[in-house]
């Protein structure tokens, strides 16, 4: 018994490092976007090949769910008892490597692969801390957030440092492909000292039915819908190096969201956490999200001619970032689910509409200029549904 918990403990453990390498991931490809569009599209406007890159970056997010989980099913398919995560992670970074600017078509389809698998091997370590119950679910989502958090602060370093390196014309041709080696090597390190393991462990019983895991899952989903805006605001970040230099004019300044604004949300979040915790989680959650929406709609009416008003957006963004990360904390350490396939399909679905409404977003900031208020109208209805997603199924 006491083996058992060890080997669980274990395990729960070096998901950390999967979430560091995740945050590190996310934040490298997003910053490496133009590099890419260029060498892939390089025939297409710039303002569309960023468009196409995105999504295929993003398809890491898409690939997230137990539909298109490929992976687990080759694993279940052929039976395969034990794997190393991170050296299947280490060989799914390798094949953009092979990418030729002369072979466009080929070269696009490696790197749509190699998104995709990417995708699918962090869900199977969520999914193998998990495949059981849900005993670690609070552990688990204050430690993969905090580490996924701290792997994209620390690629910003690993950007710059290899930015400097390499001229853009080198980074165009052939030296996005450092950041792929980098990840490689960060991979088979963690494989080498971490085996993360994962196999198929034959069929396991569902006592649940589909319908109402599904209902469940969507309720739970709706609930914490508002989950989804503090990481958008980061994948902002990520694009902070690239986006504001081929974005409209007039989005410069918001788009410019630096780590001051990253470091202010960690630090409110540390802060805001323990109040809440005190106060107590229903207390919290209603009187957060009906004040959020109060707020966010009240600022509909204020006038944003001045330059203050762009900072007191991204100061508003970073306050309301920590306080939903601080509730999804509290919600999470309170919660108790009875299938933990409830909680991997409602993490599965902030994925889906990531890798959906980023891309489109990029677009949007590139093309047309932003309008202030219909931000905060947009934020305001978000807390809006989960505020009375909560309140009318009397949680």
């Amino acid at each position: 018994m006491k083996a058992n918990q060890k080997s669980d403990n274990i395990k729960f453990t070096k998901v950390v490092y999967v979430a560091f390498l995740d945050g590190l991931d996310v934040f490298l490809n997003l910053s490496i976007i133009t590099f890419l569009s260029i060498f892939f599209f390089s025939n297409l406007d710039s303002r569309l090949s960023i468009l196409l890159t995105s999504f295929i970056i993003l398809m890491s997010f898409l690939s997230r769910n137990e539909v298109l989980d490929i992976c687990g099913k080759i694993l279940k398919k052929f039976e395969i008892k034990r794997v190393n995560i991170f050296y299947l992670l280490a060989i799914s970074y390798a094949i953009p490597l092979f990418s030729n600017s002369s072979l466009t078509y080929l070269s696009l389809v490696l790197l749509m692969i190699s998104r995709f698998f990417v995708g699918n091997l962090f869900y199977l370590a969520k999914k193998s801390v998990f495949k059981d119950n849900l005993k670690n679910e609070s552990g688990f989502f204050v430690k993969y957030t905090i580490t996924f958090s701290i792997g994209m602060i620390v690629g910003t370093f690993f950007y710059l440092f290899f930015n400097d390196i390499f001229s853009n014309s080198q980074m165009n041709d052939w030296g996005w492909k450092s950041f792929y080696f980098f990840l490689i090597l960060l991979s088979l390190i963690f494989g080498f000292f971490f085996n993360f393991y994962y196999g198929f462990e034959g069929v396991t019983s569902e006592n649940t039915e589909s319908s109402l895991v599904m209902k469940e899952t969507n309720s739970l989903f709706i609930k914490n819908f508002s989950s989804i805006f503090p990481f958008y605001f980061f994948f902002i970040y990520s694009c902070s190096e690239w986006l504001p230099k081929f974005s409209n004019p007039n989005n410069m300044q918001f788009l410019d969201y630096n780590m001051l604004y990253i470091l202010l949300t960690v630090i409110l979040t540390i802060f805001t956490y323990p109040l809440f915790k005190l106060i107590g989680n229903k207390r919290s959650k209603s009187f957060i999200l009906l004040s959020i929406t109060v707020i966010s709609f009240a600022a509909f009416f204020f006038d944003y001619s001045s330059s203050y008003s762009i900072n007191f957006l991204k100061f508003y963004i970073s306050l309301v970032s920590s306080f939903v990360i601080s509730l999804n904390l509290l919600n999470n350490n309170q919660r108790v689910l009875s299938n933990s396939k409830l909680y991997l399909d409602s993490i599965s679905l902030y994925f889906l509409i990531l890798s959906v409404i980023t891309p489109i977003s990029f677009y949007y900031f590139i093309n047309f200029s932003i309008s202030y208020d219909i931000v905060y109208v947009i934020i305001g209805l978000i807390f809006l549904v989960s505020f009375l997603s909560g309140k009318y199924s009397g949680k």
